[in-house]
C-alpha cells in the first residue's frame, strides 16, 4: 500500500504517523506539503486544519506537516491532532505532495480510528524548520532561466492570519452565547421572585394592600431596570443591530483593519466587496487576507483576483503582496472560479495549463478544453488564443 497511516505506541493523542511508499514520492523534506481531499456531500472539499471551523473547503488547501523523513524508498511525515481531529475512519482520502521543485503525487489514503484528545485543537501551526535548501551554485556559463520559487513563508503568514481572525470570531460568538444565557437566566430568577412576592401581598387583608401596592410598585422597577440593563448592553449581547454592509465604510484600509473585520466573521461577498476598496487604496496585505477569506467561502469572483495575485503573467509587485509569483496557486484558485463558469477564469486557467508552468502532465490539452469553454461563453480573446 503507497500510503499508510499509523499511530505508533507512546504517541500523543491525536498525532498520527504517514508513510507514503514506492518511486516518485517528493524527496525533498525540508519543503514538502501535503492536500487531503475528500468527499463531503457528493462534493470534493480540501483541508486546511488553519481554520477552527468548517475546516473543509473548495479550495486546494497545501500545509507543511511535522517530522517529514525520508527512509529508503519510503518517506514519513507526522500528522498533527488540528488535522486528524477532521478526518473519519475507515474513510478514503486522496493525498496529494508536493515540494519545492513542484513535484507532486497523488495517492489513496484510507484513514484509520487512532486515540484523539478530549477536546477539539484550535488553529494550527506549522513546524518549525527550513521553508526551503538553498539553491547550488550555478556552473560557469549564462545563467539558466528559472521560474520564481513558491513563496512559501509569506503565503503561509497571510493564510494563518485569516484563520487566525476566523478562530477569534469563533471564540466571541461563543461568549456572547454564554452571555446571553446568563442574562436570560438572571431575568427568569428575577420573574419568579417577584411573582411569588405579588402573590404574597394579595393574600394580605386590606391593612397590608398599601404595603402590596409597595411590592407591586417594586417589582415593575425591577423589571423595568432588566430591560434598560438589557437595552445598554444590547450591542455586547446581540452586536450592533443590522448585517454590516457589503462595504464598510468604517474600516480602516490597513492591515490592522482588515483583521478587525475579518474577527467579526464577515460572509463572502462582504469580505469581497471590502477588497475591493483595499485594491483600490494599495493595501495589499489586507485586500488578500480578505479575498482569502471570500474565495475560501465559496466567492468565485475573490478566487480569480487571488489567482491573478499568483500567476506569472499577471503578478507585479504593485498588484500582489507575495515575494514571488506561484504558477501551482495560481492554477488552484483559477481553477475554483473556472468551475463556478466564470469565463475570464476559465481563459486564464486555459492559458496557465498552455504554459507548461504547472505540473499537470496533460496541461496543453486540458489547457486547450478550457480555452474553448470561454470562447463557447462569447470571450474573444479566448477564441483568439485557441490553436488554428
Amino acid at each position: 500500500m503507497p500510503a499508510r497511516a499509523t499511530q505508533p505506541a507512546g504517541s500523543p493523542a491525536g498525532q498520527a504517523r504517514v508513510q507514503v511508499t514506492g518511486p516518485g514520492a517528493p524527496a525533498d523534506a525540508d519543503t514538502l506539503e501535503v492536500c487531503i481531499s475528500g468527499m463531503l456531500d457528493s462534493v470534493e472539499k480540501h483541508l486546511d486544519p488553519r481554520l477552527s471551523e468548517d475546516a473543509w473547503t473548495t479550495a486546494f488547501a497545501w500545509f507543511r506537516p511535522a517530522a517529514v523523513r525520508q527512509e529508503g524508498q519510503a518517506l514519513l511525515f507526522d500528522l498533527e491532532p488540528a488535522v486528524t481531529w477532521h478526518l473519519r475512519p475507515h474513510t478514503p482520502y486522496v493525498l496529494r505532495l508536493r515540494d519545492g521543485a513542484g513535484l507532486r503525487r497523488e495517492e489513496r489514503l484510507t484513514w484509520i480510528a487512532i486515540r484523539l484528545p478530549s477536546q477539539a485543537p484550535h488553529g494550527y501551526e506549522p513546524p518549525v524548520g527550513p521553508a526551503k535548501r538553498p539553491a547550488p551554485a550555478p556552473a560557469a556559463g549564462p545563467a539558466p532561466v528559472q521560474e520564481a520559487a513558491p513563496a512559501v513563508d509569506v503565503t503561509a503568514a497571510l493564510e494563518r492570519e485569516a484563520a487566525a481572525a476566523a478562530a477569534l470570531a469563533a471564540t466571541q460568538r461563543r461568549r456572547d452565547e454564554e452571555a446571553l444565557r446568563q442574562d436570560a437566566e438572571r431575568k427568569r430568577r428575577a420573574q419568579e421572585e417577584a411573582a411569588s412576592a405579588e402573590l404574597a401581598a394579595k393574600k394580605r387583608d386590606g391593612a397590608g394592600r398599601s404595603r402590596s401596592l409597595v411590592l407591586g410598585g417594586a417589582v415593575a422597577a425591577l423589571l423595568i431596570a432588566a430591560g434598560a440593563a438589557g437595552w445598554v448592553y444590547r450591542d455586547a449581547l446581540f452586536g450592533t443591530g443590522s448585517p454590516p454592509a457589503v462595504v464598510a465604510p468604517t474600516v480602516p484600509t490597513t492591515l490592522e483593519g482588515a483583521r478587525q473585520f475579518l474577527a467579526g466573521n464577515p460572509g463572502a461577498d462582504e469580505s469581497f466587496g471590502l477588497a475591493d476598496r483595499f485594491l483600490k487604496a494599495k493595501q495589499l496585505d489586507g485586500a488578500f487576507l480578505l479575498l482569502r477569506n471570500a474565495a475560501g467561502k465559496g466567492n468565485a469572483a475573490a478566487a480569480l483576483e487571488l489567482g491573478a495575485m499568483y500567476d506569472p503573467e499577471t503578478y507585479t509587485p504593485e498588484t500582489s503582496p507575495l515575494p514571488a509569483p506561484n504558477a501551482a496557486q495560481a492554477a488552484d484558485w483559477y481553477k475554483q472560479a473556472a468551475d463556478a463558469g466564470i469565463a475570464e477564469a476559465q481563459y486564464r486557467y486555459g492559458k496557465l495549463l498552455m504554459s507548461g508552468k504547472t505540473a499537470e502532465p496533460n496541461g496543453p490539452e486540458l489547457g486547450v478544453a478550457w480555452l474553448r469553454k470561454a470562447a463557447d461563453q462569447g470571450l474573444a480573446k479566448a477564441k483568439e488564443a485557441l490553436p488554428k
